[in-house]
Formats: C-alpha cells, sequence, structure tokens
C-alpha cells in the first residue's frame, strides 16, 4: 500500500497545477461568476478532467448536478472513484471545493485565483493521484467541486439534500483557499478534534518542511465543510489564512504559492489515503451550534455588499 501511495503523491506535480489554476482564473473565464458563462465554462472544464482521469460519472454519463437559485441555474461537478472492499465500499469520503467565485463587476474581474481556484486545482491533481492507484481503495472517493459558494454556501447544501443516496458520507476534506502558504502556516480546522486523526495529521506534515499544521478542533468558517458538519459528518478544512487580495480583482494567478500548493495537494491526499485506509474512522469534529450568517467569515464573504467600494480594489 506504501508503494501505492507513494505512486500517487508522484503524480501530484507543480506544472500542473499551475496550468489548471492559471485557467480557471484566466480572464477567459471572468471570475467564475454564478450565472455567468465563465462559470459554466469552468465546470464543463473541471467534468473534463473527471472524465479524463476516469471517475464515474454521477448523472447518467454527465458530472454536472444542476440546481436553480434565485435568478441563476449552475452546476456542482461530481465525480466517483469507487471503492473495492466489499465491507467497506459503500462508506465516502467527500473531497470538495467550490470552483465559483464573484464573477465580474463592470471592467471588473474578480479572478478568484487563491478563493478558490486553488482548491479545485489542489482536488483536480488529486484525482489525477487518485485515479492512477484506484485498485487500492476501500472505500469510495465522492470528489465535488461545488458552485454557488458565494452565494452562501449553495451548492454544497444543494449536494447535502440531494447526495448520492447509494454511499453514507463518513469523512469530509475541503479545501477553500490554499493557494497562499505564508510562515509554512497551514491550517486545519476540525483536524484536531480526535487524537488518532491529529497524530497523522501532524505525522504526515512532517514529511514537507514547508508546512507546519496549525490544528483546531472545531471547524466552524462560512465555507463548504459546513453542511456536511451540520449532518454530523466528520470534516477538516485546509485553509492558509485571509489575504488582502481577498475577493478583490488583485486574487490574481501569479501571486500563489504554487510550491506550496503542491505540498498542500499531497498533504490532502495523504490525509485522504488515511482514511480511505484506515479501519477506524474519525468522529464528528465538535461545532459550535450559534454558528450562523454573523460568523466571521461568513459575513465577510457574504454580507452587505456583493463588491467592495471601488476604493478597496486593490489592482
Amino acid at each position: 500500500a506504501a508503494m501505492g501511495l507513494d505512486e500517487a503523491l508522484g503524480r501530484i506535480q507543480e506544472q500542473s497545477i499551475k496550468d489548471n489554476l492559471y485557467y480557471l482564473a484566466s480572464k477567459e473565464l471572468e471570475g467564475r461568476g454564478n450565472g455567468q458563462p465563465g462559470n459554466a465554462k469552468a465546470a464543463e472544464f473541471i467534468a473534463g478532467k473527471f472524465k479524463e482521469y476516469g471517475l464515474r460519472p454521477t448523472f447518467g454519463d454527465s458530472y454536472l448536478q444542476t440546481f436553480t437559485e434565485d435568478s441563476y441555474t449552475t452546476t456542482n461537478v461530481i465525480g466517483v472513484l469507487p471503492g473495492n472492499d466489499a465491507a467497506l465500499k459503500n462508506e465516502a469520503i467527500v473531497v470538495g471545493a467550490h470552483f465559483d467565485h464573484l464573477g465580474k463587476n463592470g471592467n471588473f474581474i474578480y479572478y478568484g485565483a487563491d478563493d478558490n481556484a486553488s482548491g479545485t486545482a489542489a482536488i483536480i491533481e488529486a484525482v489525477k493521484a487518485a485515479a492512477a492507484v484506484r485498485d487500492y481503495f476501500k472505500r469510495t472517493v465522492i470528489f465535488i467541486a461545488f458552485s454557488a459558494e458565494e452565494e452562501g454556501l449553495v451548492g454544497s447544501y444543494y449536494y447535502v439534500e440531494h447526495s448520492l443516496s447509494q454511499y453514507k458520507s463518513v469523512y469530509m476534506i475541503n479545501l477553500d483557499m490554499v493557494g497562499y502558504l505564508r510562515n509554512k502556516n497551514l491550517y486545519f480546522e476540525g483536524g484536531s478534534s480526535n487524537a488518532v486523526y491529529e497524530t497523522i495529521i501532524q505525522n504526515i506534515c512532517k514529511k514537507y518542511p514547508t508546512i507546519s499544521p496549525n490544528l483546531s478542533a472545531d471547524a466552524s468558517g462560512g465555507s463548504d465543510h459546513m453542511p456536511f458538519l451540520r449532518r454530523g459528518i466528520p470534516v477538516v478544512w485546509l485553509f492558509t489564512g485571509d489575504e488582502s487580495y481577498y475577493h478583490t480583482p488583485g486574487d490574481t494567478p501569479n501571486r500563489i504559492n504554487y510550491p506550496g500548493l503542491t505540498d498542500i495537494s499531497k498533504v490532502m491526499f495523504e490525509v485522504l489515503w488515511n482514511v480511505m485506509m484506515s479501519e477506524t474512522l474519525p468522529p464528528p469534529v465538535p461545532h459550535d451550534d450559534t454558528y450562523d450568517e454573523n460568523d466571521v467569515r461568513f459575513t465577510h464573504d457574504h454580507g452587505g455588499a456583493r463588491f467592495p467600494s471601488a476604493s478597496s480594489m486593490t489592482l
């Protein structure tokens, strides 16, 4: 099995992460805004990668889960890597990242390189790695690129309400804003909720001198792990922290720390591998039930004006 892990990690490559991120955060996709053409193009691109690497489509021959919210229609992109263990293959680990961003406002494109082309590119790379060693997988892995996160976690809530009923979700790994690794600081929200998994994560990170794990027991925050968390599914959210270009047109692909993002993709894959192989699963993560729309990141994301004032735009 260690051979399988090493082979998979060898497939996670900085250049392809960079190529995919540059496309997702390109002028052509105009910030992947919900209900805008760039969002649909991004979904097709991700679905194409899922198909190329041999994930099983989830809706007939399609990877797209379409839903309508308010005035727009958009899609989650979902692909399945079926498990091989008779007893465990109905248990699924969800690996998710949202691919939507704020789109275009007048002449300004909100490229969303860190938020969240970074997590999306990491997931595409994990799909490539996992598919190469699919015979080792005991549990099923469901890879999801969520849409409409910026509208209030709409895509992830839609998924948990319309999930793939043949699988029981037993763990959820969320990547949101993992592109700005600084001072080696990688947050694992929910990572220390369980001593066994805390040790696993710390031991994985020891292999990566670029990363110093910052683990917390709870996982609040307005991102796509919340709908899973609220249903008692254990989660971990990987996050490199806010930066000054957050939700501005300055969140561009040239600013991303690509070596850091590559190592984060490998760390995430190792966490996935450990949960996939383990006899015992992590228990649900404690969370503050008073979490609501006043949560600091949720307000930052979704409160008040959709776009920051022009004066706050850093180009």
